[in-house]
């Protein structure tokens, strides 16, 4: 984020969204504590530690300037219209490597198989969740489930060094818990694949992928 992108949401989150200054410590640093806290894997104490501050105060302020980004996330993220959904990105039809095999796209979404759950939650619970219309979709990697609206890439299958996983998780317990909840998400992946939804997926990958070979083939003729 520049500079004056962080003095700008500073603004707008004290003027509109009411948060306000305490005694010691300003707006800047309390934004630059929430952004701190969500865009590195440092605990309450590291970043007390940082700003000089106790533990129980990064906590308060992370969640003030929480509550006034939620008020601002209601004003400023909105589902798109049917027209943002059928409008085709100007990179992307300028790339001569993904257009126009897939002329189907509206973005991408990367992340990890636990945000899966979340999509799953939000598919679920959210009716203000954009879902693609028609034969759109979002390309999303390999922690996303393939599924009407989401395409995923194909899945590698992976082969573990078992002595090396064995180690591991003796030397680690917590890396052994969180194995567990790998294996878990990629069940709950591999499980929402079979879908219906995920079978009409299926067939645009492999479409898309028999065009992209058709085509590669034919170029590699012609040089």
């Amino acid at each position: 984020m520049s500079s004056e992108a962080f003095i700008r949401l500073c603004e707008v989150l004290e003027k509109k969204y009411g948060l306000q200054e305490s005694l010691n410590i300003k707006v800047d640093e309390s934004v630059a504590i929430f952004l701190v806290l969500c865009g590195q894997n440092d605990t309450q104490h590291d970043i007390g530690l940082r700003f000089g501050h106790a533990q129980e105060t990064i906590g308060r302020k992370f969640h003030h300037v929480l509550g006034a980004m939620v008020k601002l996330a209601v004003d400023y993220l909105r589902p798109r219209t049917a027209s943002e959904f059928e409008a085709i990105s100007n990179s992307l039809q300028g790339d001569k490597r993904y257009w126009p095999y897939f002329n189907g796209s509206i973005g991408a979404l990367d992340g990890s198989t636990h945000d899966s759950r979340v999509l799953d939650t939000a598919m679920r619970d959210d009716p203000l969740l954009p879902r693609p219309p028609g034969e759109k979709y979002y390309l999303v990697d390999s922690g996303y489930a393939n599924r009407r609206g989401y395409l995923a890439p194909y899945r590698k299958e992976r082969k573990e060094d078992v002595d090396f996983e064995e180690a591991t998780m003796e030397n680690s317990g917590v890396h052994m818990h969180q194995s567990e909840n790998d294996s878990d998400d990629e069940n709950d992946v591999r499980g929402n694949e079979e879908t219906s939804t995920a079978v009409y997926m299926k067939i645009v990958r492999d479409q898309i992928a028999t065009q992209l070979w058709s085509d590669k083939r034919l170029g590699s003729r012609r040089v």
